[in-house]
């Protein structure tokens, strides 16, 4: 067959071919009087909202038009706006309507009703204060998630209205400032405001919004990096829960099984993230720690399921939080599951398609994740161009993730200044008005030095008053790490001995725990009860470890160690520590000395020191969870001391020394302590 008769067939079936219908839209748009320049963003123009060619034309003063030709039968959704996106049409609260949806399918003629301009929506000034609040509540929550500023002001208006309001409008007001300082990154004021809402639906008899108050504190604690404060107060949340046995109570559980997860805890995790699937059974974040789970515990098969079964039910979820209702995480989990079982097609399908949808709704958390999944496989198969490219991306978004992080500090030590120098405005003014009740020069005077010295008194206190809740914070996070480490001991212990060695091991942990919670509430104890309280934690660490090294307490010039305070538990950590690190890989029997000596000027000299393998060698052992819970202690510990001498005036210090032998070997390591003691009767 020749050209010509190849050219010709193939103009035949062109004609034969049927072109796709096209259809014409006509739009007639009521807008508010004075409107101008009115035009259309949607999805047959990207949602461009200054696309001139979607211009309206104006009828009369309240209505315009526009005729769309030539459009395929589709689904189409737009609104109007006035130019740009800040200008789209809103209801009367000033919020963003849905956009409008039509299913072209013939030549169609819709009317439009545009009800306010987020500009030029009602001046609430005029209406009644319990109609106020209510717009000013919907206006600051609407702004919380486009203009922290505004919502800002609004709550703190809110604030102010509600006090001659009813006392449970004042609890709202508190709650919604709680959440716009939150997203501020004040997380100390948001908490300050969220207790005090709670102390005030309390006294109001009102339990059924407080498990949502708890909720919100446990996730502010969790921002801070205070995992035993957050899941104390997600436990909280879960007990106040009064009638809302769904999706709610699903996440709350998420979030405790989250937690337990985080302290290696696997399968308290697994079983609360099953009791969130009872309530929800398209809780996203169940289903993803599941998977996540199986996935550790090297059955790939399961994970797959349960991260299929998730990005299945992100379907069916209300719309929250994109890190727990996005399916981009679990596809980008899915990818690198079916990377480990060697499913590479899989793995770089599901690895794109993660990263689609988190460029899609334009979430750097989800889009770094997603890109970090890409560029793990990328680089497991030497495609290092591609791998770069995603790193590249990575550190992009976490450059700007770190930039909005740093402009919500700077806009919170802002407003704390703000709200700090009203409060000296205030301060001031009140003392100007005292001032003016005198008229004798003389009496002015007097006024003035006792009110200098009744502010530094307040100053000093306040001092005394912030280092003991230190110290206090110091001495709680202290107990739960001390007694962490017995009850890993206990419980280890109990499954490889005999029951009569536990019920000695449980016998000595109960004495122990006894006498810290004796101690727990006093800043300082006597040396005697200290030493008593360290006799046993070595006694359960000798029944731990088959008598794997030898102790013992020395003193040199101490006497009436009952009458000899120091602070409560300071030892305990530097002892753990030279047993750990020192004693535990030491291939003969270890001994550690602990000598009390008595010094000029009512100071004790600790010297904790054992013939162990020393820092060097110890530092090739450490996994990176061990080295962190045993600095943990020690840090706490140094804190305190520092705290201490501070609030004392005292002068404690802590210097560690290496011990070598005339070759250079290690022989040990000796922690000196200085610790002023101070007498009692």
């Amino acid at each position: 067959m020749n050209a010509r008769k190849l050219t010709v067939l193939a103009l035949l079936l062109l004609l034969n071919q049927q072109a796709p219908a096209q259809y014409n839209l006509h739009i007639i748009a009521t807008v508010p009087a004075g409107s101008s320049r009115v035009m259309l963003a949607g999805s047959f123009n990207n949602f461009n909202p200054g696309d001139t060619r979607y211009l309206l034309t104006r009828i009369d003063s309240r209505h315009y038009e526009i005729t769309l030709h030539g459009l395929p039968g589709a689904t189409y959704t737009f609104k109007c706006n006035r130019g740009t996106g800040a200008t789209v049409e809103c209801n009367q609260w000033g919020m963003t309507t849905p956009g409008h949806c039509i299913e072209l399918q013939s030549d169609t003629t819709i009317l439009l009703q545009v009800v306010s301009w987020p500009d030029t929506y009602f001046d609430i000034a005029a209406v009644p204060d319990s109609s106020r609040y209510d717009a000013m509540m919907n206006r600051a929550g609407y702004y919380v998630e486009i203009n922290l500023d505004s919502s800002e002001k609004y709550a703190a208006s809110l604030y102010q209205l509600s006090l001659g309001l009813v006392p449970m409008k004042q609890a709202r007001a508190l709650d919604l400032q709680a959440v716009v300082n939150t997203r501020m990154g004040n997380g100390e004021k948001a908490l300050s405001l969220l207790f005090k809402s709670i102390e005030l639906k309390k006294t109001l008899g009102d339990s059924s919004t407080i498990s949502f108050v708890y909720y919100n504190i446990g996730n502010i604690y969790e921002g801070l990096n205070d995992a035993a404060k957050a899941m104390d107060y997600y436990r909280l949340a879960n007990l106040w829960i009064l009638g809302y046995d769904g999706p709610y109570k699903s996440m709350v559980l998420v979030k405790t099984a989250g937690i337990l997860l985080q302290w290696k805890q696997t399968d308290s995790a697994a079983w609360f993230a099953a009791q969130a699937l009872k309530y929800d059974s398209h809780c996203v974040g169940a289903l993803m720690m599941i998977g996540d789970i199986a996935g550790q515990q090297k059955n790939e098969k399961k994970a797959l399921l349960y991260y299929d079964d998730a990005i299945k039910a992100s379907e069916h979820s209300s719309p929250g939080n994109a890190l727990f209702t996005n399916p981009a995480a679990a596809y980008t989990k899915m990818a690198l599951t079916y990377y480990e079982l060697q499913k590479k097609d899989s793995a770089f399908y599901n690895a794109r398609k993660g990263f689609a949808i988190a460029s899609q709704v334009k979430n750097p958390y989800l889009m770094v994740s997603a890109a970090a999944g890409l560029a793990a496989i990328f680089k497991k198969e030497k495609q290092y161009d591609s791998a770069l490219f995603y790193q590249q991306l990575i550190a992009q978004k976490k450059d700007s993730l770190f930039a909005g992080e740093k402009e919500r500090q700077i806009h919170a030590i802002v407003n704390n200044e703000k709200f700090r120098q009203q409060e000296l405005r205030t301060q001031l003014e009140q003392f100007n008005l005292r001032l003016k009740l005198y008229g004798l020069l003389g009496l002015l005077l007097v006024f003035l030095i006792a009110a200098i010295a009744y502010r530094a008194r307040l100053r000093a206190r306040f001092n005394k008053q912030l280092a003991d809740i230190e110290m206090q914070a110091l001495r709680a996070q202290m107990n739960p790490h001390f007694i962490f480490n017995c009850l890993t001991s206990i419980n280890r212990y109990i499954v490889m001995s005999d029951a009569r060695t536990a019920s000695t091991y449980l016998t000595k942990f109960a004495k122990l725990i006894r006498l810290i919670l004796e101690n727990s509430a006093s800043e300082f104890i006597s040396l005697e009860a200290e030493v008593r309280t360290l006799t046993l934690y070595l006694d359960m660490e000798l029944l731990r470890f088959d008598h794997l090294f030898e102790y013992s307490f020395l003193y040199e010039g101490v006497s009436c160690m009952d009458n000899k305070s120091i602070p409560t538990m300071i030892l305990q950590p530097y002892i753990e520590n030279a047993v750990w690190h020192g004693l535990l890989h030491k291939s003969q029997k270890g001994k550690l000395w602990i000598r009390f000596i008595e010094e000029a000027g009512q100071v004790l000299r600790v010297e904790i020191e054992d013939n162990g393998i020393g820092r060097d060698k110890a530092a090739e052992f450490k996994s990176r969870d061990a080295l962190k819970n045993r600095s943990f202690g020690m840090q706490i510990s140094k804190s305190r001391i520092d705290i201490i001498n501070k609030q004392h005036s005292m002068l404690s210090s802590v210097v560690i020394e290496d011990l070598f032998n005339e070759n250079g070997t290690a022989l040990g390591t000796k922690i000196i302590l200085h610790l002023p003691f101070i007498a009692t009767v």
